[in-house]
């Protein structure tokens, strides 16, 4: 596509977002559009428009935060609809909601976009349009517009624990960290048993060094699922923040319990080891942690200084080179060797 055709189709775009999302508008009780000559002229320009191929102007980026894990399943809530293969061409709302869903599920944006714009085109407070919508464009990496659709889409259902969650992720990921907790409480306070919220929520806390508060949502999450391993894991990573090293190794066993080669727990366990000044267990564990990622840097780095401790000058040496030879750019490496 050349340059005048992405500029218009970008300035089209933003134009229809601020026109789904502005309730005057759209009157989302009657579901009717005082403006729908102009809303319908967008939808068309995005829909139908001449300008070149669209895929190009709908790469697919990585979401701005924080890896996607299975929980993040919610960002991307998509009902299922009981959709006739030989009912393809019809004009029937469900149909085509139930297309653009199945090319979202496959990674391609530009035909789910184009299909939601056309729900909502044909019924502009379609909520599931709304919000996959919204979804699609954090996808693609348009956090604000996401926002503004994800809040709409609130005004149609305000009970959606799918939307307060997706909504929650966005602003954490804008950095908005107060709304974002105000959110995930909101989605508590509705659906107590939503073991997602209570991590995102005690992921937040953590990141902004409120340990003792995320212990409380870890907490809470482990309530629900006893064996949420995600919830030990980040539990223990704020015991051992806050100097609580027993009590954290403690999450750790109860890992290793469920799961012995669970390489976070090894790793974590023996820093908590190390900083308990237990050395030989510290060891023992970093060399199992070794067993699965031979050439991690953060471990040989932790066994170095371990065996420093006990003096072991030749072996803690061996490691820093080790970290040196993997990557010389790492400044623990040459910060270690000289001590020998």
């Amino acid at each position: 596509m050349g340059a005048a055709g992405t500029t218009r189709y970008e300035s089209s775009f933003s134009l229809l977002i601020d026109c789904i999302t502005d309730t005057t508008v759209f009157n989302v009780e009657a579901r009717t559009s005082p403006s729908g000559n102009i809303v319908s002229n967008l939808l068309t320009i995005l829909i139908e428009g001449s300008a070149g191929p669209r895929t190009a102007r709908y790469e697919l980026r990585p979401a701005p935060c924080d890896p996607a894990s299975e929980s993040d399943r919610w960002m991307n809530h998509q009902p299922t609809f009981q959709t006739n293969p030989a009912a393809q061409n019809s004009g029937d709302v469900a149909d085509v909601f139930a297309r653009a869903s199945a090319c979202h599920r496959t990674g391609d944006l530009a035909q789910a976009q184009a299909g939601y714009i056309e729900v909502l085109k044909r019924q502009p407070s379609h909520f599931d349009a709304l919000h996959m919508l919204g979804v699609s464009e954090y996808q693609r990496g348009n956090s604000q517009s996401a926002e503004r659709l994800l809040r709409h889409s609130l005004l149609v259902n305000p009970q959606s624990a799918a939307t307060r969650y997706a909504l929650g992720v966005i602003l954490s990921a804008l950095q908005r960290n107060d709304e974002a907790l105000v959110c995930y409480d909101d989605l508590i306070a509705l659906t107590p048993d939503f073991v997602d919220a209570h991590m995102k929520r005690g992921l937040l806390l953590s990141g902004l060094g409120r340990f003792a508060e995320a212990i409380v949502s870890y907490d809470n999450a482990i309530a629900i699922d006893p064996r949420h391993l995600d919830a030990l894991q980040h539990k223990g990573e704020a015991l051992h923040y806050l100097g609580k090293f027993d009590e954290a190794i403690a999450c750790y066993n109860q890992i290793l319990s469920l799961q012995p080669n669970h390489f976070a727990a090894l790793v974590d366990r023996g820093c908590a080891f190390k900083d308990l000044g237990r050395a030989n267990e510290a060891i023992a564990e970093f060399n199992l942690a070794l067993t699965i990622a031979p050439d991690n840097t953060i471990i040989l780095i932790n066994r170095g200084e371990t065996r420093l401790a006990l003096r072991q000058n030749s072996e803690a040496l061996e490691d820093f080179d080790r970290v040196i030879s993997i990557n010389p750019r790492i400044a623990l490496g040459w910060l270690g060797a000289p001590t020998y």
